[in-house]
């Protein structure tokens, strides 16, 4: 299971990953091993959806049934839960819905466990960028300043590890930069974090990069520069295995920039 975890944090391919998870269910089948079953289910329909094999990319259902249900009825364990939020809050953010993405943030916190590792700057990453993403005029001061927050806490990791945490911290201060309006600073960092998350083999947060900063420039009246960098997240998506992504953004972006 942590080998699984570790792989989708680390960005490795979705296909593989699907074989390694296969593989990995018949044999807690065959275990009678509920909790780990439980667990990789999460990850399985978390890769079935960026891959397209799911109506709805930002759920998360096996046989037909939502997974939370599927817990509460057979595990209803915190851990299980804090897989399944976070799991379904990157993919709403991922997929653009970005309202859903700050709802399942919010049930994340009240079951997010404590934790002193890597996971944990994952954690503060992911709920900064859809902090930023989702809020409203009303919020955005308050988006800001929780932004600001998890920039420092992300920044302390950099002395455990540059080669895992500096591209997030380039993206982040990239989105905070856009937010702030500053144009120029924005630019580079966001050229930063895709270099760099490309140089260390982050390739999904390569895509997450690349796909930012198309909004960035169309958002700032470029849509020529924008199509360029929703292209090459295009290319990356596709390398990470993330096909229904990679469609959706083809489809959502692309053709509307031309």
């Amino acid at each position: 299971n942590f080998s699984v975890i570790f792989g989708i944090q680390s960005g490795s391919n979705l296909e593989s990953l699907a074989n390694q998870m296969s593989r990995y269910n018949e044999k807690m089948k065959e275990m009678n091993a509920d909790y780990p079953l439980a667990c990789i289910q999460v990850y399985e329909c978390f890769v079935r959806s960026l891959v397209g094999e799911t109506d709805d990319p930002t759920e998360l259902s096996y046989g037909g049934k939502d997974l939370l249900g599927n817990m509460i009825e057979t595990q209803n364990k915190t851990s299980l839960k804090n897989q399944y939020y976070f799991a379904r809050m990157f993919l709403a953010y991922v997929f653009g819905r970005y309202e859903l993405a700050a709802e399942m943030a919010d049930q994340y916190r009240k079951v997010a466990p404590k934790m002193i590792n890597p996971r944990l700057a994952n954690q503060i990453f992911y709920l900064a960028l859809i902090a930023l993403a989702s809020a409203d005029e009303e919020a955005k001061s308050e988006a800001r300043d929780a932004a600001a927050v998890a920039l420092t806490e992300l920044e302390g990791w950099l002395g455990a590890s540059q080669w895992n945490f500096l591209h997030k911290v380039k993206l982040l201060k990239a989105e905070i930069a856009f937010h702030d309006g500053y144009v120029a600073d924005a630019a580079t960092l966001y050229d930063d974090a895709i270099r760099i998350a490309g140089e260390h083999r982050f390739v999904h947060e390569q895509a997450i990069a690349c796909e930012r900063c198309g909004v960035f420039y169309s958002t700032s009246g470029n849509p020529r520069i924008a199509g360029g960098y929703f292209t090459r997240a295009c290319e990356y998506y596709l390398k990470w295995g993330a096909k229904r992504k990679a469609s959706d953004l083809f489809q959502q972006r692309i053709s509307n920039e031309r």
